[in-house]
């Protein structure tokens, strides 16, 4: 006695095993992308900090440009007081000479 499978048993097998493997793709899959978001989201924390950093430094460094600037005018008006004294100097010992 041989009995047969009837074809709806084929049929409902192949669908099962063809719905879980779809099951388990998509966990798999959206495990993956899930891993794939938490790096994404890691990596934007520590670009964002990277970048809040360097615009400190910015920040420090605009404060130490602007008063090393202050200090090359105030050094550049001695210099230039000192360049109008020059000449009256020179005039004078000139004319010391021509008198002695």
């Amino acid at each position: 006695y041989q009995s047969e499978r009837p074809v709806f048993v084929s049929v409902f097998f192949s669908f099962a095993f063809g719905i879980i493997f779809s099951v388990f793709y998509f966990f798999f899959y959206h495990a993956v992308l899930l891993r794939n978001l938490r790096k994404q989201k890691k990596e934007i924390k520590r670009l964002k900090h990277l970048v809040a950093a360097e615009r400190e430094k910015h920040g420090t460094m605009e404060e130490r440009n602007s008063e090393l600037q202050q200090i090359v005018e105030r050094v550049q008006s001695r210099v230039g007081s000192q360049d109008d004294l020059e000449p009256l100097v020179l005039e004078n010992k000139e004319t010391a000479k021509i008198t002695d």
